[in-house]
């Protein structure tokens, strides 16, 4: 049988991560999900899935949980090929240089090499600021599970990449059987392509010859839409206006997280802060910076705009900038935002006594706020990163 997608709901057993952090990345602490202490026991979660099924194997993939692999079971045996403590090590080949998958994907189904269907996964990546896809097949006849990855680079710039396979070559290039991770610069308009195969004769598999014959396909547009990522892409082909043939990000999928920077981009106006809501994801790239850096925005609302270009600064490497955005910010609206964005950079440039200053004063400022994560994620990094309030809790 040619392989068919459908979508299912898989009921399994978990432990819901805690929120994320809702402090801004500052680059050098990892900002983890960790589990409610209140539902962090294991219970029944009903979850979106999608299946790739051929005559020989069934593939189950989660969009909603970043696209991962569940499951991989040879129907002949009734074996199950990917045992949980293997789901991690398939998960990062496969997603080759994303840190780590997000959220949700967008999904749909795309006619296939040879015949019947394979599953299009597909977003934009946030930390590259780079739109990727992968594409999961089971060819007719085959014991083998195929991955292909494709990552572009639409802007007019060339942009970092980490961790892509050092046998991926710009252009698609050759597939690899071990890709080894490695950090390079992804030209204006190229592209990284590779291959994976998964299955009790992937060691076999002809690799070269396949990747060819999925080359032609990786710009075909979706048939059918199995799960709806963000709305990121959406709102990056809107300020760039990409064209990205075989993953469409729809105008339909911007929502209430995107409408400030669309606003930015339409209007050049920074908006306010939400209404009792923790400030929203920055924005950082160099073509946000540019367009925070000439925004207008309302009256009383500069220390707000200078908090966020502070960010975009600071994640370019312009460290005395974003410091003196930051001081901006703060000598308006003394608020635990700049404060703590301070003081981190207090403690990354050796002033651990200011650092301590400053995150005391972020810490009573978010006490007075009305969201107790932001709260309790200030006093959990400010004990991660200076000593004293360390010993202190």
């Amino acid at each position: 049988m040619a392989t068919i997608v459908r979508r299912t709901t898989l009921t399994l057993p978990a432990a819901p991560p805690g929120p994320g952090s809702p402090l801004p990345d500052l680059g050098a602490l990892p900002v983890r999900r960790r589990p409610d202490r209140h539902t962090s026991l294991p219970s029944p979660v009903a979850l979106d899935a999608i299946v790739v099924e051929s005559d020989r194997l069934r593939a189950i993939v989660l969009p909603t949980l970043g696209g991962r692999l569940h499951s991989l079971s040879h129907k002949p045996s009734g074996r199950e090929l990917l045992p949980a403590e293997d789901a991690a090590h398939v998960q990062d080949r496969i997603y080759g240089f994303l840190p780590s998958p997000g959220p949700g994907l967008h999904a749909a189904s795309v006619p296939a090499p040879g015949g019947g269907e394979l599953l299009r996964l597909w977003e934009w990546e946030q930390p590259d600021d780079l739109p990727f896809h992968i594409d999961l097949w089971l060819p007719d006849g085959s014991d083998v599970l195929y991955a292909a990855v494709r990552v572009r680079n639409p802007h007019d710039r060339s942009v970092l990449v980490d961790g892509w396979p050092d046998a991926a070559v710009p252009g698609g290039g050759d597939p690899v059987r071990n890709p080894v991770g490695k950090r390079s610069r992804l030209q204006s308009g190229a592209e990284i392509s590779w291959l994976e195969a998964y299955g009790p004769s992937a060691a076999e598999a002809p690799l070269d010859a396949v990747h060819e014959a999925w080359l032609p396909v990786a710009d075909t547009e979706p048939k059918e839409s199995l799960a709806t990522g963000s709305g990121w892409g959406a709102l990056e082909v809107e300020r760039g206006r990409f064209r990205l043939p075989g993953t469409p990000f729809a105008p339909s999928t911007l929502g209430e997280e995107q409408k400030p920077w669309l606003g930015l981009l339409l209007a050049g106006i920074f908006p306010r802060p939400p209404r009792n809501a923790p400030p929203g994801r920055p924005l950082v790239s160099p073509q946000w910076r540019e367009l925070l850096e000439t925004a207008d925005t309302y009256s009383g609302n500069e220390w707000y705009l200078e908090y966020y270009l502070g960010l975009a600064q600071w994640h370019a490497g312009d460290r005395a900038q974003a410091i003196r955005s930051w001081e901006r910010s703060a000598a308006r609206h003394p608020g635990w935002a700049a404060l703590r964005a301070l003081a981190f950079a207090d403690q990354e440039s050796g002033n651990a006594a200011r650092a301590t200053e400053r995150y005391l004063a972020a810490i009573a400022d978010a006490e007075r706020a009305p969201h107790a994560e932001i709260l309790t994620a200030l006093r959990r990094e400010a004990a991660a990163v200076t000593p004293s309030l360390s010993r202190r809790s």
